[in-house]
């Protein structure tokens, strides 16, 4: 599986997007992030950020993280991972190897 980098979302309601291209040649495109709502990336005061952080990880630990091209996984990793989305991506893409 191969991973295109991720936009701004073309989707309503949502705030990045990417596709994700499989070896039989399908792909699958995925909206993730709610807009509107805080992530660990845009939160400037990291006392609070921490703990939404905590608060978000603790209300979405029954979803299956472990699915890269799920938009639980992407959420979780890439927007509440790190304070940078860009270093959060670049942990992802190493992380599941795409």
């Amino acid at each position: 599986m191969k991973m295109d980098p991720i936009v701004k979302s073309s989707r309503d309601g949502k705030k990045w997007m990417t596709k994700f291209h499989y070896s039989d040649g399908r792909f699958k495109t995925v909206h993730f992030g709610a807009s509107g709502h805080d992530d660990f990336t845009i939160m400037q005061d990291r006392e609070k950020a921490e703990k939404k952080r905590s608060s978000y990880i603790e209300r979405h630990g029954n979803e299956d993280w472990s699915k890269p091209d799920a938009p639980a996984a992407l959420s979780r990793w890439i927007l509440w991972e790190l304070p940078s989305r860009e270093k959060a991506e670049k942990k992802f893409r190493k992380k599941f190897r795409l």
